[in-house]
């Protein structure tokens, strides 16, 4: 399953960047060359050297591996959760290390803005002791090396808060061996597919409040304040609607591989 593969590649790079030790890295000590005087006004030179100073920032051996990680929690949480990235990228270091918490050592995190809070109220990410402490980690090696001590939000680089998470998806996605595209619309999508065809009525319509889809207009004015027990109810929903289309599909390439059955298509039969 893909969030098992997202698991150990965020054990290793947690580990790979806690031992490259304490000196901060930021994207004004890149051997980056400054554009002539002459050449800072022409606004097609400043977007190629943007473009380029990016460039060499993702080809740095030590950043690479810290936007794989990011990648790799963003899209982890991201397939929990189905959040929009919004949700992801407004995530406070504060809530992270305030979190309520049960007998379990479970944790609720709470993210006050995204798109929808005016409808829906405040987003909740629902986390297992493990997941915390790749939170925390990910805060640790963000402040040591990248400019996290200077910025409130858990992604964040050389001390600004990042708006978009994609390309970190992306990279991830890719280097994990994921073939195709992707983006965080494309998680939610199939999240709100598995849900409707494993779940109940009233699982999926918890599963999809969770996601901070719209509500109906009657409960626009009062949003519900689940406790730590019902939001890890919610999350189990999440998992059995992705443990089943797993199942399902496994069940399918079994079929596909039994001798003597053959699949056939409206071509085959014309």
């Amino acid at each position: 399953m893909l969030a098992t593969a997202k698991e150990e590649c965020i054990i290793r790079k947690l580990a790979d960047l806690r031992a490259r030790g304490p000196e901060p890295l930021m994207v004004s000590d890149l051997d980056l060359d400054a554009p002539e005087g002459q050449l800072k006004e022409n606004k097609v030179h400043q977007q190629t050297v943007k473009r380029n100073k990016s460039n060499m920032t993702w080809r740095n051996p030590r950043v690479k591996s810290f936007k794989l990680l990011q990648g790799y929690l963003a899209g982890y949480l991201g397939i929990l959760t189905a959040h929009r990235p919004v949700v992801l990228t407004n995530l406070q270091k504060e809530s992270i290390l305030q979190a309520e918490t049960d007998e379990q050592n479970r944790a609720v995190v709470w993210v006050d803005h995204h798109k929808t809070d005016r409808t829906v109220g405040n987003a909740f990410i629902a986390l297992l002791p493990l997941e915390v402490d790749w939170l925390k980690g990910l805060i640790e090696v963000s402040a040591a090396h990248f400019g996290g001590d200077q910025c409130p939000y858990v992604f964040q680089f050389d001390g600004k808060q990042l708006y978009k998470l994609n390309m970190e998806l992306k990279s991830a996605w890719n280097h994990v061996g994921m073939q195709g595209y992707i983006r965080f619309g494309l998680i939610r999508t199939a999240i709100a597919n598995q849900a409707k065809k494993h779940l109940l009525a009233e699982e999926r319509r918890l599963v999809c409040e969770a996601m901070c889809h719209d509500v109906s207009t009657a409960d626009r004015f009062y949003t519900t304040v689940p406790d730590i027990v019902e939001i890890f109810c919610i999350r189990d929903l999440r998992v059995k609607a992705m443990e089943q289309e797993d199942g399902l599909e496994q069940d399918i390439h079994s079929t596909d591989n039994e001798p003597g059955l053959t699949a056939t298509s409206d071509s085959d039969n014309e």
